[in-house]
């Protein structure tokens, strides 16, 4: 058939001819109500039934087979898998497949139409959320990403964009995790299903084994969705630039800034962001294993800030927090996280960027190599007693450098989380002489652990402490006040300690925006 002789081109330039018309007898069309570079998603009516359903059709650019004739099949591995995940917090699939009648090949999915708004857009609006939203916010999407992870799928984009809240009748709120469009299915490592010499993503939420194309499996998303709870409780993600290099290198190679460094006026409650900075340890290993110990972590965090807990399970509050059991994904062997019996995943490549990324993380290693030297690899895993006045005091300052087994804990000092071990600190002795320095380590399913410095006469102390699991008699009972850590000063009140400040823009330039990165 000539090019004059066929039908109207799917969603090219002009008139949408897809607008009042009846997709494959089932979907009327009635109006556009997204649009992006690689489709467009519409209002429609489900024929007989009634229901308003969202279409998405796949743009026609990318069904001619000359751009990226993957994105195929990442549109129906998609449906096929959003088909079979059946789950309160996953958008439901109801059909998919060609559109008929068309002269151009083209794909729809139709699937459950959400009235409510984006985590993004919330997060634009009001800043930081209060700790009690945001971990029914974090709860809700790790037991969708738990029944993914069991399915062996891997989201791999996740982020507030592709997080919808939708409010109910009686306006609680239901948490949709949307846009499988990069999943990875991990029992099928036969192809990847990119274009060679390219990745696609979200900077400001890709784990650094997904930026170095390495080994991607469930830990993938529990770094991105670590980003999102840094993201809600201070407001900002831990690392933004104008560059998407710049982003992306600061997640290979540079430290996540303490809290207090990116939002100075707003207070995070400290076993939250203990559970943060676990998920963002950029080793996979150095991270939760699994959905069920975030669960556990967020039920810590609820046990320990004197909340209800209404969004917890059963299970999740009769078993000790961080332990919650595991149930392993239907994937193979080499997929699965360490603590499953089967084995360990090899560590993930480490590949440049481009030859500038090269010279950047040389620096940066370079750097990292300079503070391992000057270091006194000397471990004293008992706090030291603090000094006294008969000791003699030593001059000048001295570097600390904290460390614990296992390694990942949040490192407190006042109120104020340092970061993660291990994490260097100057001590100035003159100052510790009179006024010992304590530190309080935090890592979700273990209890804390405080370590108290006065004087030393060394250039470098280490202090590596051993953290001991909770226990079920340590848990805190929810009616019960919890302890104070060991010669700390009492806690203020929990209930929303944070300032309130005017909303800002959480989205600088590079933003939320997928990428697509030639080598």
């Amino acid at each position: 058939m000539m090019p004059s002789e066929r039908g109207p081109r799917v969603l090219r330039e002009g008139p949408d001819p897809l607008l009042g018309q009846v997709v494959n007898g089932k979907f009327r069309i009635i109006e556009e109500v997204a649009a992006g570079g690689m489709g467009k998603i519409y209002r429609a009516e489900q024929l007989p039934l009634g229901r308003v359903v969202a279409v998405k059709v796949l743009h026609s650019r990318f069904t001619d087979g000359h751009e990226d004739p993957a994105f195929q099949k990442r549109f129906f591995l998609e449906a096929s898998i959003l088909s079979r995940l059946q789950h309160p917090n996953i958008v439901t699939v109801f059909d998919y497949g060609s559109i008929e009648g068309v002269a151009e090949e083209a794909y729809f999915m139709a699937m459950e139409f959400l009235l409510g708004e984006t985590l993004h857009k919330r997060l634009k609006r009001e800043g930081p959320l209060a700790p009690e939203a945001t971990i029914g916010i974090m709860r809700q999407i790790a037991k969708g990403l738990r029944e993914a992870h069991r399915q062996g799928v891997v989201h791999r984009d996740l982020k507030p964009s592709n997080v919808m809240l939708v409010p109910d009748e009686s306006g609680e709120e239901t948490i949709k995790i949307l846009d499988f469009g990069l999943v990875k299915v991990l029992r099928d490592d036969s192809e990847e299903l990119t274009k060679e010499g390219s990745f696609l993503g979200s900077p400001r939420y890709m784990s650094p084994e997904q930026i170095a194309h390495g080994r991607v499996d469930l830990r993938t998303d529990i770094y991105s969705l670590g980003v999102i709870l840094y993201q809600c409780l201070c407001g900002r993600t831990p690392f933004e630039a104008d560059n998407a290099v710049h982003i992306l290198m600061a997640h290979l190679h540079t430290p996540v800034p303490p809290f207090r460094e990116r939002s100075p006026d707003v207070a995070v409650p400290e076993v939250l962001a203990a559970l943060a900075l676990r998920c963002l340890d950029k080793r996979p290993e150095g991270r939760p294993a699994t959905m069920d110990e975030v669960l556990g972590g967020l039920r810590q965090a609820e046990l320990e800030l004197g909340l209800s807990g209404g969004g917890a399970t059963l299970t999740e509050r009769s078993m000790p927090a961080g332990r919650l059991p595991s149930i392993p994904p239907a994937t193979d062997l080499g997929a699965l996280p360490p603590t499953m019996p089967q084995g360990q995943p090899a560590a993930p490549a480490r590949r440049p960027l481009a030859i500038i990324v090269g010279v950047i993380a040389l620096g940066t290693l370079g750097l990292a190599a300079g503070i391992f030297v000057e270091s006194k690899m000397t471990p004293a895993p008992r706090p030291a007693a603090p000094a006294t006045a008969s000791r003699p005091v030593a001059l000048g300052q001295y570097r600390l450098e904290i460390d614990s087994e296992p390694s990942g804990a949040a490192v407190v000092e006042s109120g104020n989380v340092l970061g993660a071990t291990p994490v260097g600190v100057m001590i100035d002795n003159a100052a510790v002489a009179s006024a010992p320095r304590r530190f309080v380590l935090r890592l979700p399913g273990h209890q804390p652990f405080e370590i108290t410095v006065g004087p030393a006469r060394d250039p470098s102390v280490r202090r590596v402490a051993t953290l001991a699991p909770v226990t079920a008699a340590s848990v805190p009972s929810p009616l019960a006040a919890a302890p104070a850590p060991l010669a700390a000063p009492p806690r203020p009140p929990r209930s929303d300690p944070r300032p309130r400040r005017p909303p800002r823009s959480t989205d600088p330039p590079s933003g939320d925006s997928d990428i697509r990165l030639h080598r």
